[in-house]
């Protein structure tokens, strides 16, 4: 990955207490990595265009790459982070669960 800026990348917008749950959630660097893929996905572009958090899909094997790590880790901590209930399946794919109380 490559250092960006503003203008190449945009920003998350999230709540705060919701950043601080993911902060405070003890996830391993991979899980950090897919939650970060996960808030790009369904936040970033929406925001920008002043809408609501869409479904998402985190591709294994993309994401693999992109990580430089094995795409069965990748899946595992996907998998995990379902199990968690941090990621929630939805009709069109996965959501992050805003209700961090209910995470495990």
């Amino acid at each position: 990955m490559r250092p960006g800026n503003l203008e190449d990348y945009g920003w998350n917008k999230i709540v705060r207490d919701l950043d601080r749950a993911f902060a405070l959630a003890r996830l391993t660097s991979l899980q950090v990595a897919l939650i970060q893929a996960a808030r790009e996905a369904s936040w970033s572009e929406a925001a920008m265009r002043g809408e609501e958090p869409k479904p998402f899909d985190l591709s294994a094997t993309e994401l693999s790459e992109l990580l430089e790590s094995d795409r069965s880790r990748v899946s595992k901590a996907k998998a995990d982070l379902i199990k968690a209930n941090i990621l929630i399946k939805s009709d069109g794919g996965l959501v992050i669960n805003k209700d961090y109380t209910t995470w495990k």
